[in-house]
């Protein structure tokens, strides 16, 4: 009996992955995609390929964050200054890195064939999903049943675990509170090392999380996989969201306390990634080393056949760990671009300590995915699904918060005079005699459109122009394709019709069926991919009927005047009997 299978690694691409690819990790290298994405499958690279994205253009925002942080300490602009230039160049930044990785993302699913990919098992049903079997009382096959009542109690189920866990959360929160209260006035000097720790058990308290949310998605018995993903998607964004930004919102909204803002930011960017890389690589890594230390005698001493060696890969690769849900992986990359998004403008390292934890990041995945975990199964993919509608939820959550932080640390005066509110109310010839806090609102939906209309101009040639001349040419060969076969079929089926002579004035070459088309349902499949073509088709097919019902009628008569010895008609009568051509036709 089959009790486990699983893909092997190829041992020569494993050794050239470790060696080009795990021991020197390349920035943006668009040939290692295209390398991995053919041994790993589209969905493992579309993660790959995301996580290199990020990490390049995150050396934007670290690039001009570390210059002005070095322009504020050697005292060539203000602090105030240095605020709110960082603040505009975070909010643009983010627009343009959601937008410009959807123009990426198209690119790459049609270099990949992946533009056309039809994910029908995401309108199926699941594997996992149970219940009743029956006949479909729509379609007449068998299908699993599920009760709407019984569904609807585990829903209110896992909602009050996820009320449970949010209250447990908001706890968590209030314990750390007050931990830092008592730390900062009995041991000031321990405050990093409170950040530390705190960032510890919030990576404890993610996974911990995580493991709840998925048995809670399983629990819910999800009929297709787009509303399992979906629901696993955003509920573990929000869940490590709150995990991660409550104590940070505590502290800069309600304490508006940024010194101690950037401690805390300091212990959770690094430790939390530091935690994440020791648990997904270091540590299964030693482990497997530490049991293949204690087999090593009985692997090497004994002489073993090529057929035993093969065995004893295969038993190795067995007791590795499947590779995790790629939601983990994306759930880091989305955090990382989070805490850079909401928090950059006022820690300035903080871009920097972004970039270095996505390139943390994508090495211990690199490292996972070769000498820690089983082969991945390939798997199809054309996106990277709902985390594009997070990523651009993030963006909308940074336009808050690094307005309403400029709002907090500068003076009513100079956040004014640094707000567009002020120079779009005088340009309309409105009163710009309000306060600081009208003028944020003001500015926040200033902010909004203004970063709509650059996201529109960013993606208004989506997918880039190479790639829609690619796609044009590709749609025009397709449709000399279908011309082809169906000229060809329309003759091949003239030809085998009937073995009688057919009627004068009838020819059967491919010049008098020129332009004429069979049925849609005799053309394969692939040649009917476009909705346009497919009418055209079948507009055409009912003409060729037509055509065929009139040669019939012919052929009929033709016959009829032989066997009664009658004189053929004249051409001229046969001329007005013949078919209608495609020119009289259209």
């Amino acid at each position: 009996a089959i009790t486990q299978m699983y893909p092997l690694h190829d041992v020569s691409t494993k050794k050239w992955l470790s060696t080009h690819w795990v021991k020197n990790v390349r920035v943006f290298d668009f040939v290692a995609i295209d390398s991995l994405r053919n041994y790993f499958g589209e969905k493992i690279a579309f993660l790959l390929a995301f996580t290199q994205y990020l990490h390049f253009f995150m050396m934007i925002p670290a690039g001009v964050g570390m210059l002005v942080w070095l322009a504020l300490h050697a005292g060539l602009i203000g602090s105030h200054v240095a605020y709110i230039l960082m603040t505009w160049v975070i909010l643009v930044w983010a627009s343009c890195v959601v937008a410009l990785w959807q123009r990426r993302q198209a690119t790459l699913s049609y270099f990949w064939d992946m533009d056309r990919y039809d994910d029908t098992t995401h309108c199926n049903q699941r594997p996992e999903y149970f219940g009743v079997p029956r006949k479909s009382p729509i379609t007449g096959k068998d299908e699993v049943y599920y009760p709407y009542k019984l569904r609807v109690a585990r829903q209110v189920v896992c909602s009050v675990v996820t009320l449970i866990v949010v209250y447990f959360q908001l706890y968590l929160v209030g314990q750390y509170i007050e931990l830092d209260s008592f730390v900062r006035v009995n041991f000031p000097t321990f405050t990093v090392v409170l950040s530390v720790v705190q960032g510890i058990g919030t990576a404890v308290t993610s996974s911990f999380f995580q493991l709840l949310l998925v048995a809670l998605s399983r629990f819910s018995n999800h009929e297709t996989e787009e509303n399992h993903d979906l629901f696993l998607t955003w509920r573990l964004f929000i869940f490590e969201f709150l995990n991660n930004f409550s104590l940070l919102g505590y502290y800069a909204f309600w304490q508006q306390d940024f010194r101690f803002l950037v401690h805390k930011l300091t212990g959770l960017l690094l430790t939390r990634q530091l935690v994440a890389t020791m648990n997904e690589g270091f540590l299964p890594y030693l482990l497997e080393r530490f049991k293949m230390y204690q087999q090593a005698e009985r692997f090497w001493q004994a002489k073993k056949t090529d057929e035993s060696l093969r065995y004893t890969v295969i038993e190795q690769t067995s007791k590795l760990r499947t590779f995790p849900s790629v939601h983990k992986y994306y759930l880091d990359r989305v955090m990382s671009f989070a805490y850079v998004s909401l928090f950059g403008a006022v820690f300035l390292p903080g871009p920097l300590l972004g970039s270095l934890s996505i390139r943390l990041a994508d090495w211990s995945c690199s490292f996972g995915l070769v000498h820690v975990f089983q082969k991945p199964t390939a798997a199809q993919a054309n996106s990277i699904g709902p985390w594009q509608s997070i990523m651009y939820f993030v963006v909308v959550l940074s336009v808050i918060s690094n307005i309403m932080l400029l709002y907090i640390s500068l003076p009513a005066e100079m956040f004014i005079h640094a707000m567009p509110s002020i120079y779009v109310l005088k340009a309309f010839g409105f009163s710009t005699d309000l306060g600081a806090l009208e003028h944020m609102v003001i500015s926040e939906h200033i902010a909004f459109a203004a970063l709509i209309l650059l996201i529109v101009i960013v993606m208004w040639h989506t997918p880039p122009g190479a790639v829609w001349q690619a796609k044009a040419r590709d749609q025009y060969l397709l449709q000399q394709a279908q011309r082809l076969a169906w000229s060809m079929w329309f003759t091949k089926d003239q030809h085998s019709s009937s073995s009688s002579a057919p009627a004068p004035g009838v020819q059967l070459g491919t010049e008098a069926t020129e332009g004429v088309v069979p049925p849609a349902s005799k053309v394969p499949k692939w040649l009917l991919e476009s909705q346009e073509l497919r009418l055209s088709a079948e507009a055409e097919a009912k003409e060729v009927l037509r055509s065929r019902a009139k040669a019939e009628k012919l052929r009929e008569a033709h016959l009829h005047e032989e066997e009664n010895l009658i004189t053929p008609p004249s051409a001229e009568a046969l001329e007005s009997t013949q078919p209608p051509t495609q020119l009289e036709a259209d």
